[in-house]
Order: C-alpha cells, then structure tokens, then sequence
C-alpha cells in the first residue's frame, strides 16, 4: 500500500490541545474528544493536566502508517494518502487513485442508506442492488437515486462540490464540472490533444466526447476497468487491448441501471454515474460509458434513475 514519502524540509511538531483537524503531508484522524487550544513546536508540555493535553506528534517515524503520540495520552493517529484505501462508515473498504489533482475512489459506492457517514439518508431513498441481488452490490456497488445520493443537499457545481451527500467523511458528490476535469486530465494523461477543447466546461453541451475507434486512445475506455466484466470483453474493442483500456486506474464497471419504474437495465453494457449538478428540478447531469463506445457520454437525465456512485476527496 502506497505511504506518503517523509518530508525533507524539516520536521513539523504539533501539540493539540483544541478539537481541530491537521493536514500535514497527509490527513491525520485522532482518538479521543479534544478541548482546549491548539500551538505547535517546541518540546512535550510537562504539565499536561494543566494545559489539557491530548496529543503531541513529532511525524518522525520515517515509515508506516502510524503517527505515534509523544504525549502519554495515547492517541496515535493514522496518516493516510491517496492509493491508500478507504473505510466506509459501513466498515467496507474502498481502494482510491490519484488522477492529476484528484483523488478518486477507484470503487462503486456501496453503502447502506441508513448507516451514511452524514448520517441516516433513507429518508431520500435505499441503495438498490441490480436485479434485486446483494451479490451484484458486492461487485458493482450500489445504484441510487439522484436525491439518496445527495442525501438531501443541494445541487452544485462547484469545485469542489462541497456536498457529501452519502459519501463518507472527507469525500463528496463530484460535480458536473469536477467530472470535466477528469475527462481533460484522462485525455492528456493517454497523449491525446486539445483536451480543454474536447471537454468543453459548460452547463449545456450534451452527447458523446472524446476519442470513438477502435484503434486510438479513447477516454472512455480508460476509465473503465475490468474487461472480463464488460460485453466483448473490452469496450468498442473486443478485447484487442489497444485503446488504453483501463489505464486511468478509475476502474468504473458496467453496473447496469435501475429504472424509475424498478425495472434494471443492462448489465455489462453501461455504467452511469451521477454528479451534484441537477439540469432542472427534475433531472441531473451524470457520465456513462458504454460498451459500443470508447468516448465518455455527457447528459442529464431524470433523477429517479438508479445509478452508481464514486466520491472525490475534498
């Protein structure tokens, strides 16, 4: 599992004594309810019950995961970076990916609507499993409702969104514009050309973008991952492997649809996914690939569908 590298431009100390969250060189998360203030450097407090001291880290280690806690107090922390995996507040675990300045889970979603890290979100909705079968979640993630999604937030475009919706903590709904920026980034990341271009950043411009043959680097194919999921093995390719399939490390499968009146649509032929910006009061912008295309599908659609879900870092 990949670890952020030790700094070299000297070693930050962090005593804290207020209920705060640190950013140094990655995230860190703390045990334990926290009071006080919060200072920096120096050496460990000796009178720590005076000055309510509840951690202190020197970020010294030089390898691991573990922040260790020079207080006595106890309270490590872990510290973790983008390609590490992330924990669900239904204790599933989620493998992520740097792309450009994004950090992406490489996963469906698929948490329970009741146990969301925001916390209870059924009254917006369930999550749905395709064809009503828990196992499909198990592989595809869960499809939701355009409101379930947004846990009762509203629409956004911003960027970052600034919606967690069902996301867990630290991650949010991507928006519509978000999406643009993964598109451009994939573009360039395959040696494609005028990317800004191709991705047009706009809030009306709808239909198929990016590269569609099956000899060249298209984009859609890849954000797409595991060809064994997908029909012909590939998308728009029949498995002859050459358009860059898979290569963003996104990973999005055909997980199919639910539609607004339950029925499920096909498996290992699409997969759309839902962004924070609604079109109108009835419908939001989504992405979609499909297994006759190598392009990325821009479009808004109603938000009854049932789509899959994937979190940016905030």
């Amino acid at each position: 599992m990949k670890k952020k590298n030790k700094q070299k431009k000297g070693k930050r100390k962090y005593i804290v004594l207020g209920a705060v969250v640190i950013m140094v060189l990655a995230s860190i998360s703390t045990v334990g309810a926290l009071n006080g203030w919060f200072g920096g450097g120096g050496s460990v407090p000796q009178d720590t019950t005076t000055l309510k001291l509840m951690g202190y880290w020197n970020f010294d280690e030089g390898s691991g995961s573990i922040a260790y806690d020079s207080s006595g107090q106890g309270h490590h922390g872990t510290l973790w970076s983008c390609g590490d995996t992330l924990t669900d507040s239904d204790g599933q675990t989620y493998s992520t990916v740097l792309i450009g300045s994004q950090c992406w889970m490489a996963e469906n979603l698929n948490v329970t609507t009741t146990a969301a890290a925001k916390g209870d979100c059924s009254g917006y909705g369930y999550k749905y499993c395709y064809n009503d079968t828990s196992s499909n979640c198990d592989t595809y993630g869960g499809l939701y409702q355009w409101a379930t999604a947004m846990c009762g937030e509203s629409s956004s475009n911003s960027e970052p969104s600034g919606v967690q919706g069902i996301c867990p903590d630290g991650w949010h709904m991507p928006s519509h514009y978000e999406w643009v920026t993964l598109e451009r980034q994939v573009c360039s990341d395959i040696g494609n050309s005028s990317c800004d271009t191709t991705f047009v950043k706009d809030t009306s411009t709808t239909g198929w973008f990016g590269q569609d043959t099956t000899t060249a680097e298209g984009e859609g194919s890849a954000m797409a991952g595991n060809e064994a999921l997908w029909t012909n093995g590939d998308i728009d390719n029949a498995g002859a492997g050459n358009n860059d399939f898979g290569t963003s490390g996104l990973d999005v499968l055909p997980a199919g649809y639910r539609s607004t009146v339950g029925s499920y649509h096909p498996l290992s032929d699409y997969a759309d996914l839902w962004s924070s910006f609604q079109y109108d009061a009835s419908n939001a912008w989504r992405r979609g690939l499909d297994y006759t295309h190598t392009d990325v599908r821009r479009s808004y659609t109603t938000k009854a569908n049932g789509f899959s879900v994937r979190c940016v870092r905030d």
